[in-house]
């Protein structure tokens, strides 16, 4: 939970993309209550998101993977290659490994599960404003949980109530692999 609740306007202006139109306004509504932007542009499919962006450079776009035209992940490839400095947050009901480790293959600068609501979405929203990459804690620990492997932990997170440390995950991962920790004493 981040403990700040006033923003004050901490970028120029926000594109909200959701196939959802009442999830965009809940958004909108928490953001604005933040004062997290001066505008708020609203767009409900990915190629939305691209034409808004032409009219209104944003510098930042939080979007849903799943949307009808073009999907956040192919929306996000696209703003790479026509906008680099923008950052943009996938927000999703989805939480599998494989969809999580698309996103960030597609450029995104971080993801949140919805189901941890508007204070997942708020840390990632200063994280990523930092130049940070945020994968959302539920998100984490579907990583966690499902992949023990070394190519899991290629990308550095930061955020999202971080249970381990990068050294804790390195012991971690070498005893799954039936490895012994050995210390060295002077």
């Amino acid at each position: 939970m981040h403990k700040q609740t006033n923003a004050a306007n901490l970028v120029d202006s926000i594109i909200l993309a959701d196939d959802h139109p009442i999830f965009v306004a809940g958004l909108h509504k928490i953001l604005k209550a933040r004062n997290f932007a001066n505008c708020y542009y609203e767009a409900y499919n990915g190629a939305e998101v691209l034409s808004l962006l032409k009219q209104h450079l944003s510098p930042l776009v939080i979007l849903d993977y799943r949307m009808p035209v073009l999907d956040g992940f192919k929306t996000t490839e696209q703003i790479r290659l026509l906008y680099p400095q923008t950052k943009t947050i996938c927000i999703s009901v989805y939480v599998e490994e494989r969809i999580v480790k698309q996103a960030f293959e597609s450029g995104v600068d971080g993801y949140v599960a919805k189901e941890e609501g508007p204070d997942g979405v708020i840390e990632a929203i200063y994280a990523v404003m930092k130049g940070e990459k945020f994968l959302s804690a539920r998100a984490q620990q579907t990583l966690m949980d499902l992949s023990f492997d070394d190519k899991a932990r290629e990308y550095a997170f930061t955020g999202g109530n971080k249970i381990y440390t990068d050294r804790e995950l390195q012991i971690s991962i070498m005893l799954t692999k039936g490895k012994s920790i050995k210390r060295n004493c002077s």
